[in-house]
Parts: C-alpha cells; sequence; structure tokens
C-alpha cells in the first residue's frame, strides 16, 4: 500500500494538498480562472466529511490546507474541483491534454506547530514570488477571511485561528514573520 493510499486512508487527520502546472506553465490565466476553481471549491466541500482551512492559488500552482473527517474525502473533492476546471479551462482555450504536472500530491500535517508555519507559507507564497508586497493584497487565497472573521462560505479557518490565539495573533504570526518557514515546511512541498 503506497503512502498516498494510507493518506487518504485517514480520517480526522490535516493534509497538505498541491500540485502544479505542467512544465510549471500555468494552470490560472485570467482573473476569472481563480474565480471558477473556488466557486468549483464552495460547491465541492461537504463539511461534514471535510474542511478547507486554508488555500492560496498561484498561477502555476495551489495549496490547500484540508482536515479530512472521512477516509477517502479528499480524493473526491479532488477529483470534483480539479477534472471540471480542467475541461472547462480546455474547452475555453482549444486545448486537450494535461493541465497539471500529474497527480496531486498529498503530506499529513502532524503537529498543530507544522499547521500554523505551513499555513503562514502558504498565505505568504505571493510576496516570496513578488506577486504583491502585502499578504493581504492578494486576493486568491483565504487570508483575508482568516483575519477579518467575515464568513467566505469556503472555508473553516477557525481551527488554525484557535491554535494561533485569535486573529489578531494569527495576522501578526503570518504579517511579522522572518524568512525561515521554507525551512519548517522543507518536506511538505514540490
Amino acid at each position: 500500500m503506497s503512502n498516498k493510499t494510507r493518506y487518504i486512508q485517514s480520517s480526522q487527520t490535516f493534509f497538505h494538498v498541491y500540485n502544479r502546472g505542467a512544465d510549471r506553465a500555468a494552470i490560472f490565466f485570467q482573473e476569472r480562472h481563480y474565480l471558477d476553481f473556488v466557486q468549483r471549491m464552495k460547491n465541492a466541500v461537504d463539511p461534514q466529511v471535510l474542511e478547507i482551512v486554508a488555500f492560496c492559488l498561484m498561477p502555476n500552482h495551489y495549496h490547500l490546507i484540508l482536515y479530512q473527517k472521512i477516509p477517502y474525502a479528499i480524493p473526491a473533492f479532488i477529483r470534483a474541483v480539479c477534472e471540471g476546471y480542467v475541461k472547462s479551462v480546455n474547452l475555453q482555450y482549444f486545448r486537450t491534454g494535461h493541465l497539471f504536472e500529474g497527480r496531486y500530491r498529498i503530506k499529513p500535517i502532524t503537529a498543530d506547530e507544522y499547521l500554523l508555519h505551513l499555513a503562514r507559507y502558504i498565505h505568504r507564497n505571493p510576496i516570496r514570488a513578488r506577486l504583491v508586497t502585502a499578504v493581504e493584497a492578494w486576493q486568491h487565497s483565504n487570508y483575508q477571511c482568516c483575519i477579518s472573521g467575515i464568513d467566505d462560505g469556503v472555508t473553516s479557518p477557525g481551527i488554525l485561528l484557535g491554535l494561533a490565539g485569535g486573529t489578531r495573533e494569527y495576522q501578526k504570526f503570518v504579517e511579522e514573520y522572518v524568512d525561515d518557514d521554507r525551512k519548517n515546511v522543507a518536506g511538505m512541498l514540490f
């Protein structure tokens, strides 16, 4: 049994799920593609079986922190989101074939501290890529939801905020960052 199979059979577990474009090419080509992907997540998520704790959509990849409540919830969720998204993009651009590099990658998150550092890494990813200069400026993550307390209808950041000690504490944790997250999450990246 592969590790991936073992992971997806787990329940009551946090996972980092991620994928990137084939040949590291873009997977989101226009603003509407980001919105479409988020809408597909909203339509596919069932809080009884899976919660989206954090996400960040980048031009050529995505990161999700998911809490799987029952076995096999993640594969069904990813299939519902990504298969429809790829078909939609392929139709719009008269293309065929793979949009993503391969199957999504999945890693269990085994410690609360790891969860916090990974969420910060994910939310700060647009800054590392020099797409924005402030975390809250990137519109394609749930960071705004985390720091505003406004329900986006997609994510459930409560566990993350609880671990950080609250909304303000999480915002401070993310924004007063020191460049050490890459080593803190080294085993959970591409």
